[in-house]
């Protein structure tokens, strides 16, 4: 009975506790949110190292068999040894200024003599400059990203381009990146072009799709860097950070479900 007549000495208590509770989430919350922006900034600055690299690795191709750009043996050579000594692309090939593949590594593709007419190979020798494609399906069948360094003789005349391919539905080194960084908690990463398009996931059979309504998705093609509480196409609620990757205009995400948080 006693309780009853002092219940109102309790009221501030009770409301204290319920503030501090609160507080206690939006702070969790928010580490969260920091967490996956600052991972995903330095992922992104990764991959911003790794374009770099790779255009370096076929610029200098690119120079060798601008040197004698008719002998084949040449070609061959550089593109076996680019593909050999670098983990770096699933293929790699020359392409006239036409069009015409020249060479590639490694030779199982067996689409020398092939003409690019669509996808990112035109469009390569459209920007005669060091490049990165959307995803579209090569010759060969397979859904890529190519990185790709113009080849000019000394006349400046252009010649075609030495491409590198990734690969993006089978393993390959930014999938390695990728894999390494899947956590059993739910969280994960993956990567959107400049279309909203998914380039690389987790779930092998997101990769291609797009995501239209997020507003974070939506920030990260703007170039923004920073951090949202979405929903995702699966209608969970995620804490998702988010980096952009200027060479590429690519968004790389880091999220995690806010219910285990």
């Amino acid at each position: 009975m006693l309780f009853w007549h002092f219940w109102w000495l309790f009221l501030p208590l009770s409301t204290g506790f319920t503030q501090a509770i609160k507080y206690k989430k939006n702070q969790l919350i928010q580490h969260t949110l920091d967490t996956n922006h600052a991972y995903a900034h330095k992922l992104a600055l990764a991959a911003e190292n790794f374009i770099q690299s790779a255009h370096t690795q076929l610029g200098y191709a690119a120079d060798v068999v601008a040197q004698n750009f008719n002998d084949e043996a040449l070609l061959l050579a550089e593109v076996e040894r680019l593909y050999e000594q670098t983990a770096s692309f699933n293929s790699v090939t020359v392409v006239d200024a036409q069009g015409i593949i020249l060479a590639t590594a490694p030779s199982t593709l067996e689409v020398v003599g092939a003409q690019l007419t669509e996808g990112g190979g035109p469009e390569a020798l459209r920007v005669q400059t060091p490049w990165v494609s959307r995803p579209f399906l090569s010759v060969a069948g397979n859904l890529i990203v190519l990185i790709s360094a113009p080849v000019f003789a000394e006349t400046g005349e252009y010649l075609g381009y030495v491409g590198g391919a990734i690969y993006l539905e089978e393993p390959s080194i930014l999938h390695s990146l990728l894999d390494r960084h899947f956590h059993i908690d739910g969280s994960y990463i993956y990567v959107v072009d400049n279309h909203k398009q998914i380039i690389f996931h987790p779930e092998p059979e997101r990769i291609g799709a797009y995501i239209l309504d997020n507003q974070a998705i939506n920030s990260v093609v703007e170039n923004e860097s920073g951090s949202k509480e979405v929903v995702n196409s699966k209608g969970i609620d995620m804490l998702a950070g988010y980096a952009p990757v200027a060479a590429t205009q690519w968004g790389w995400w880091r999220s995690a479900p806010l219910r285990q948080r």
